[in-house]
């Protein structure tokens, strides 16, 4: 489910409305705006700001979701309402405690920057995965069973353990 969340800036005498769109609930927790050098909860209520410049930039910071807005005095007429449109990070793969040369696969649900080629797994792209997919990679390094596993890759930094067995 995604959730919006608002923030009012007040021009002069003109109010500004600002909705994050595209943006999970559960993320809002970890996320805020940022506009110049202070930053907004996200919590689901609006916040009226004083805009004295000319034009402020809105940032949506976090670990999951990224995007940004210029706003000008000139946008806020007529109870206009802005949106600043969530984008998902990149995924990024990193391995706790990985065997050398571990390499990694994708084999099912398969994401473009996630092919069936193998592919050192300290070498891996980021990968666009939008609000999160399931994937199931087979993994090997020598010395070891290989194995599959199945996982979830969310936006953003993905830390995945690696329990590979020894070969006798």
């Amino acid at each position: 489910m995604l959730g919006l969340g608002s923030l009012v800036l007040a021009a002069l005498s003109q109010p500004c409305t600002i909705t994050v769109s595209g943006l999970p609930v559960p993320a809002r927790a970890h996320h805020h705006l940022e506009l110049d050098g202070g930053h907004v909860r996200l919590d689901g209520g609006a916040l009226e700001l004083r805009l004295e410049v000319e034009e402020v930039v809105v940032r949506l910071v976090g670990p999951r979701y990224t995007g940004g807005l210029r706003v000008r005095l000139a946008d806020c007429v007529d109870g206009r309402v802005l949106t600043l449109q969530a984008r998902a990070r990149p995924a990024t793969l990193r391995w706790r405690n990985p065997p050398a040369d571990l390499v990694v696969r994708c084999v099912e649900d398969c994401v473009q920057g996630l092919l069936d080629a193998w592919t050192l797994a300290d070498a891996l792209p980021p990968i666009a995965v939008g609000h999160g997919r399931a994937v199931t990679l087979e993994l090997r390094a020598p010395g070891y069973a290989p194995q599959r596993e199945r996982i979830t890759l969310q936006p953003g930094d993905n830390e995945l353990p690696i329990a590979l067995r020894r070969r006798p």
